[in-house]
């Protein structure tokens, strides 16, 4: 069973959250992490998930109006294949009542070589109630799509919650 924590709640937190970010997510999807960890405005939230006090996740959200954009969310190696990862969408959703949650995922395009991979995680949000929208953009040379949970959510309202938090 697993916790949720705001990252600055838990001492020595950062640290680890920072090595599995550098690991989970290659360079060119990466924003300085100290974006993320260091916003005031209350825009970007960082939660750490925990089992039995010892760090096994950690997730960034951006948040404006009704939406909760999940952007980074990553399982320690070791404690992949646990289930943690339904559970950790399930301790977002509670911490975000009344909120509709986004996940971007990379396009399950044939012929990428992790394709599979792809396919799987777009299975794994299904399967834990998100939804396809019909949202695509590119970032970085990287073609993704937008998945909601607790509502639909428009192409346009998609870019307005980035144009308000830009």
């Amino acid at each position: 069973m697993l916790t949720i924590r705001p990252i600055q709640e838990v001492p020595g937190m950062l640290e680890p959250a920072r090595a599995l970010y550098q690991r989970a997510f290659p360079p060119q999807e990466r924003i300085p992490f100290s974006m993320m960890t260091g916003d005031t405005s209350g825009t970007s939230e960082v939660f750490v998930f925990l089992r039995e006090g010892t760090f096994a996740a950690f997730c960034c959200l951006l948040n404006n109006r009704d939406l909760s954009h999940i952007t980074y969310l990553a399982v320690e190696e070791k404690e992949r294949d646990k289930g943690y990862g339904s559970e950790i969408l399930r301790l977002i959703r509670a911490q975000k009542p009344g909120q509709r949650i986004l996940v971007d995922i990379e396009e399950p395009e044939e012929g990428t070589p992790n394709a599979r991979q792809r396919l799987r995680r777009k299975a794994f949000y299904l399967r834990a109630g998100y939804q396809e929208t019909a949202i695509r953009y590119t970032w970085r040379g990287e073609d993704y799509q937008i998945l909601s949970c607790g509502g639909a959510v428009s192409e346009a309202e998609f870019w307005q919650f980035w144009r308000e938090i830009r």
